[in-house]
């Protein structure tokens, strides 16, 4: 779920516009939204498991990483807040433009 796999499907898509070809057009949306979701859930895990280190009991520092480089742990907490909502916000904009939230 590479960022190039999205261009590459979006790039296909403004192409399949300009040619009308509109069976073709729903199934590369359809695959691109199907893409771009599941590349939001996996982005989000990642960063909750590894790169925050949310949930890990064995740590020091509770429900975060052992080695943390803000003293202020809710800091962490508001970042993981915002980067969901950023991130979800983005999913939204990315499937708002064909118009499938809106329906």
């Amino acid at each position: 779920m590479s960022n190039s796999t999205n261009c590459a499907i979006v790039l296909a898509i403004q192409h399949l516009v300009s040619v009308k070809s509109l069976l073709l057009l729903d199934m590369l949306v359809s695959l691109h939204c199907c893409n771009s979701s599941l590349q939001a859930v996996v982005g989000t895990y990642w960063d909750l498991v590894y790169d925050w280190g949310l949930l890990n009991r064995k740590s020091k520092n509770r429900w975060l990483r052992d080695m943390l480089l803000v003293p202020e742990k809710k800091t962490y907490f508001i970042a993981i807040v915002l980067n969901i909502l950023l991130r979800f916000a983005w999913l939204q904009s990315v499937l708002g433009c064909f118009k499938i939230l809106h329906t």
